[in-house]
């Protein structure tokens, strides 16, 4: 189940030439990085003057929903989920 979270976070993301979108690399959050495995789901939607988009990634560990705000060009962790297959 996710749960929120909405803390700031530290992003290392890659535009690719093939996608229409950042890719996240790798974040940086409680002092500990994190490395993406696989991107999952990615939209956008409108808050105020700001586009926010939202990037669900997962080191292998857990799940995260990543989301860039492009007014203030600031990345969140929104909500997070452990993965409870192991």
């Amino acid at each position: 189940m996710y749960e929120r979270v909405n803390e700031r976070v530290s992003v290392v993301a890659i535009f690719r030439d093939t996608t229409p979108i950042f890719e996240p690399v790798k974040f940086k959050w409680k002092g500990r990085e994190r490395i993406v495995q696989k991107v999952g789901y990615v939209y956008k939607y409108k808050e105020g003057q700001a586009l926010v988009h939202v990037v669900s990634v997962t080191d292998g560990e857990s799940f995260y929903e990543l989301l860039f705000d492009s007014q203030k060009l600031t990345w969140t962790i929104g909500r997070m989920a452990v993965n409870d297959s192991s």
